[in-house]
């Protein structure tokens, strides 16, 4: 038995179209299943939310979401050549940056300074 090219390249397209069809299909049961126990969930904690069972409710958020994760993320310095990635650098550049924007050298006009306090002298409110 022999192919032409144009057969052998006729064969090879329907069955790529067959494994994408099969691909597709599959994608959308798995996407159906994902939704109907997603639904099922979605009863049962509003079940367990009128019972008042804050435990049981706990849990299944607990299932549906996931544990909970401590991912530390990395913070890059003031001048953004070095990264941090270890907590105790990470804590003491967070530190270092409040510090910074928190004790600020403040430049006021002397001239509204004295307008301020002669304001609230008069007993005028600001």
């Amino acid at each position: 038995m022999s192919y032409t090219s144009a057969g052998l390249c006729a064969a090879i397209d329907v069955s790529r179209i067959l494994i994408k069809i099969a691909y597709l299909f599959s994608y959308l049961f798995i996407y159906w299943c994902f939704i109907s126990l997603q639904s099922i969930e979605q009863h049962k904690m509003q079940e367990m939310a009128d019972r008042h069972d804050s435990q049981g409710l706990f849990v299944a958020l607990k299932v549906v979401y996931g544990p909970r994760s401590n991912v530390v993320a990395p913070v890059k310095s003031d001048d953004c050549t070095k990264l941090y990635t270890s907590l105790n650098d990470i804590q003491g550049r967070w530190k270092e940056h409040f510090q910074k924007l928190l004790n600020q050298e403040g430049t006021a006009d002397q001239s509204a300074c004295q307008w301020l306090s002669w304001l609230t002298n008069q007993g005028g409110h600001l």
